[in-house]
């Protein structure tokens, strides 16, 4: 725009209804080159508004007093007529209520609302609209307000994935049997078909760059994805992964999980690998970083008992430092005969990189010679053994590394692959047995693989299979793809060049029992499928496979003492929720979830109680990420209910990271909540 002689200048902008703070920028420039900039903000909003005081979830069967709030910005006294509707849930009493509202005033409208059975839908939508009761045809536009609200609904019970995958050629009918007594309507699955294992590596990439870097072996591994895939991150998040090392370094070199915790020989061996393969591959990466990385992985090397630390951390030494590496691997190798076959393995591939080819091949042959081969598959079962943490698709995974490296046994290879292009544990994953009782439905868990993978086991797996990629090449295109489920068709979305095609099975076709997905293709060779199925159980009470989680509700007594709740809550009145994780001895760094009612907000985290570690509030829930060592682990927190009702607190759950196949949950407790005692 140009000025006027006086420098100034108009302009006028339409302003969205949106109810917000927007600010504008100026900048200005004369003919000889002199600049200048002003910003100013002006608030948005209206005559009338509305707003409604939604929880971020409902669990099916909750009852809970929505708030709308009205508020009147005008300078006359009004009277509004606020309403609501639902489609998913139920309003008992008015749908419309009325209320005087002085100037510059506010009003609150309480409409009951229950959730009763869970919604096909899965969601329960929510239009409110208030409106001055004079408010005519010209001025009803400013005088009214209205808004829509998706909550999301989820079951009373638990989630359970169960996994399938394999390889399609033109046609396969894929078998599924939920468990009795799960919860419908609320089943749903992903079918993805992948042109290969190329493509399979790529989504893998994606999924590890997609994820927060809040740990170190997080970064780690986004580091790892730009030494195999360059094209999956950008060199900005090259130097920020890079910084994020250097930042959560402790001050003897090594890394533990978080900033200022204490070094761990498994993240040490993990990041000092990643780090040596990034500047192998011609990243640039900081001298100083290494050198100190090397120096923490032999601390801990000299200090650490457990053989099967010191063959990781030799192995990463070598990796970074061949010369000094060599003594290292020769040393754990002539006590190699208590190290998992992944330990094995790792230091076959150590040895495979300082020249040591012979050792590499009769350390591959000594682990195969146990691998559990099928028809079109072979895979490595991992038992359990103090220090050891990685899981049969972690050896799995190594074993194909090793085996593309020393370019040996492609029949073996091809089996090993499409395990691990599957990516599924052996064992059913954390089955429940459903029974009736006299106390109702109870439930039991058997421990298995669940088709969880830490990051860690996401970039062992990721570089199996582009070594393995490099000498078979995937097939090209999908061609055309129908799915159906139990006959009914299902939209299959169109394909994306580059990317895993994702087909949602959505909610309704599903039956108890034996269930079939059919998926039928016109293009050549075959393609990887892999199937996640999402159902929820019952959990009314705690069942543990490796973890036990146990959780306590507490309110204060007249004399300010608390106590176990055993009464309606009131709103605004804190309640103290302590939560006790009991950890196996090898559980190390878990993943804890603590659901928040809905209509409760969090208060406040007693950061001093208990086992300190990385706390944070999020999608409605409370998330800690603690180490666990075989002892009994106390978190305690506040909440406070902000609105009357009837709520379930869905379990608390505990999740081992780097076998997630180690979890457990408490019981699932009710809430009756009233605004006075």
């Amino acid at each position: 725009m140009q000025t006027d002689a006086a420098g100034t200048a108009t302009f006028s902008v339409a302003i969205p209804g949106n109810l917000t703070t927007w600010r504008a920028t100026a900048r200005a420039i004369t003919a000889d080159t002199r600049v200048g900039i002003a910003r100013d903000s002006v608030v948005a909003t209206r005559p009338i508004t509305l707003r409604l005081a939604t929880p971020r979830q409902f669990v099916a069967g909750d009852q809970l007093d929505l708030l709308a709030s009205a508020n009147n910005r005008t300078a006359q006294n009004r009277t509004l007529e606020t309403a609501l509707s639902a489609i998913g849930a139920t309003i008992s009493g008015p749908k419309i209520q009325t209320a005087g509202i002085k100037a510059g005033g506010e009003a609150r409208s309480k409409f009951p609302v229950t959730i009763g059975e869970l919604p096909a839908s899965g969601e329960v939508r929510f239009t409110g609209r208030t409106i001055d009761s004079g408010a005519t045809n010209a001025n009803a536009s400013d005088l009214s307000d209205a808004l829509e609200s998706r909550v999301k609904v989820v079951p009373n019970g638990t989630l359970k994935r169960m996994l399938q995958g394999g390889t399609l050629g033109q046609h396969a009918d894929i078998k599924v049997v939920l468990p009795k007594g799960h919860i419908e309507p609320a089943t749903t699955a992903i079918l993805s078909l992948r042109g290969g294992v190329s493509d399979v590596a790529r989504a893998l990439a994606n999924t590890i760059v997609a994820t927060s870097r809040d740990t170190a072996p997080v970064a780690a591994a986004r580091l790892s994805v730009e030494t195999l895939v360059p094209d999956a991150v950008t060199a900005g998040e090259r130097l920020e992964n890079i910084a994020l090392l250097a930042r959560y370094q402790t001050g003897d070199g090594g890394w533990g999980w978080w900033e200022d915790d204490r070094p761990d020989a498994q993240n040490t061996a993990f990041v000092l690998s990643s780090l040596a393969r990034a500047k192998a591959a011609g990243l640039e990466v900081p001298d100083a970083l290494l050198a100190r990385g090397l120096a923490g992985a032999r601390g801990l090397y000299d200090t650490d008992q457990l053989g099967e630390h010191r063959a990781l951390l030799a192995a990463a030494v070598a990796l970074a430092d061949p010369k000094a590496g060599a003594p290292l691997l020769a040393e754990v190798a002539r006590r190699s005969e208590n190290l998992s076959p992944y330990a094995r393995l790792v230091l076959g591939e150590a040895f495979l990189q300082i020249g040591e080819r012979d050792q590499a091949r009769t350390l591959a042959d000594d682990v195969l010679k146990d691998s559990v081969a099928g028809p079109d598959e072979t895979f490595l079962r991992v038992g359990e053994r103090l220090g050891w943490s990685a899981t049969t698709l972690d050896a799995t995974s190594a074993a194909l590394s090793l085996l593309s490296a020393l370019r040996r046994d492609e029949a073996i290879q091809t089996k090993l692959a499409r395990f691990v292009s599957e990516g599924e544990e052996p064992q059913p994953s954390f089955e429940y047995d459903v029974a009736q009782t006299s106390r109702g439905i109870t439930l039991s868990a058997r421990s298995g693989g669940n088709g969880y993978s830490s990051l860690e086991s996401q970039t062992v797996r990721l570089r199996a299979l582009l070594g393995y990629a490099k000498a078979h090449p995937s097939a090209r295109s999908l061609g055309a793809v129908s799915v159906t489920i139990n006959g009914q068709s299902v939209k299959v979305p169109a394909q994306i060049e580059g990317q895993p095609l994702q087909i949602l099975v959505p909610r309704g076709g599903w039956q108890e029992g034996d269930n079939t997905i059919s998926v039928t293709r016109d293009g050549g060779g075959e393609v990887f499928y892999a199937l996640e199925t999402r159902v929820y159980v019952p959990s009314k009470f705690e069942v543990g496979a490796g973890v036990r989680v146990f959780r306590r509700y507490d309110a204060q007594n007249a004399g300010k003492a608390w106590d176990e709740l055993k009464r309606p809550v009131v709103t605004g009145e804190p309640i103290r929720c302590t939560v006790v994780v009991w950890p196996s001895e090898r559980a190390d760094a878990m993943r804890v979830t603590e659901p928040i009612p809905a209509g409760f907000e969090f208060i406040e985290d007693e950061s001093d109680y208990g086992q300190s570690g990385v706390s944070e509030v999020r999608d409605g829930a409370v998330i800690h990420y603690v180490r666990g060592n075989g002892l009994p682990i106390t978190f305690r927190y506040y909440i406070r209910a902000e609105s009357s009702g009837k709520v379930t607190a869905l379990p608390a759950t505990a999740e081992v990271l780097r076998r997630p196949d180690e979890r457990g949950n408490s019981d699932a407790q009710v809430f009756t909540i009233s605004d006075s005692k």
